[in-house]
């Protein structure tokens, strides 16, 4: 004998059976969970960079200074998409690293429109993102003294 459900807007019409507890707990949790990892998927944080199988930095910066000058509109005006489309259309794909600063296969590209004014070298970035790392790891530490205690602009969420 199946038990069903009852609609009440449809006048006590049969609407449809109920589930076993497992394949009823089953189906409702794999969609939640599914959308979860979707969720979790799309909150790496860090900064991108470009990679692309056996490049080395000589080819980086070759393909790198190509697009940069195809993109720059004039007088340090840019285009972040024009950059990033040439980038793509020569085999190179952003991506992130697990300690977010690059190595011998990541290097930093333009980012924004802004970044068109002056090009900062590899070594230069690399340093940039050293310093905000290390000013994220000493906010961390603030944020974790009692308020009362934290000094002066530290801003923890």
């Amino acid at each position: 004998m199946e038990v069903c459900e009852v609609d009440w807007a449809r006048n006590g019409q049969p609407r449809r059976p109920i589930s076993s507890g497992r394949s009823q707990i089953l189906s409702r949790a794999l969609p939640l969970g599914v959308a979860a990892l979707v969720l979790l998927a799309g909150c790496a944080t860090g900064p991108h960079f470009w990679t692309r199988q056996s490049a080395t930095r000589a080819d980086f910066e070759r393909d790198h200074g190509v697009c940069f000058k195809d993109a720059t509109i004039g007088y340090g005006i840019g285009s972040e998409k024009a950059y990033k489309a040439c980038m793509a259309s020569k085999g190179w794909t952003r991506t992130q690293t697990q300690n977010g600063l690059p190595d011998d296969r990541h290097f930093r590209g333009i980012e924004g429109d802004d970044e068109f004014a002056r090009v900062k070298t590899q070594e230069e970035l690399r340093d940039e993102l050293e310093r905000e790392q290390q000013q994220r790891a000493a906010d961390d530490l603030a944020c974790s003294r009692p308020r009362a205690s934290r000094p002066p602009g530290v801003v923890c969420r």
